[in-house]
């Protein structure tokens, strides 16, 4: 059991050096590296970091249907090791799908993780 006065952290800055990048210019099966950092710091004060090593192949492009809707979708699979203050890497791989045309980031599945896009704007259009 315990008890803690320290309000839950309700909001954190993520910084990324250089900003990690999607491109959109590969053909299906073309992959590109990339390495960055990557230090977060909530609200409390207290922050961490760690470095990035991502590879980010496109497998091609498919229709996928999310709580949205139904989209054509690019997906890609990244594959990153990350690597913390500790010095240990950790090796992981997800699978996205972003929308053709807008970007928007529409599923991404990993082997502990699942998300989708439920709603969102686009300059104040709903997509």
């Amino acid at each position: 059991e315990a008890e803690t006065t320290t309000p839950p952290t309700t909001s954190a800055t993520v910084v990324l050096a250089p900003f990690k990048l999607n491109r959109w210019d590969l053909a299906a099966g073309q992959s590109f590296e990339q390495s960055y950092s990557s230090t977060v710091e909530d609200s409390r004060g207290f922050s961490s970091s760690q470095s990035l090593e991502l590879k980010t192949t496109y497998l091609g492009t498919e229709t996928i249907t999310v709580p949205a809707g139904t989209y054509t979708a690019c997906r890609v699979l990244e594959e990153s090791v990350e690597t913390s203050g500790l010095g240990v890497p950790v090796r992981s791989a997800e699978t996205q799908w972003y929308a053709l045309g807008n970007g928007i980031l529409l599923r991404a599945e990993s082997d502990d993780s699942f998300q989708e896009f439920i709603r969102g704007t686009v300059n104040g259009v709903a997509q």
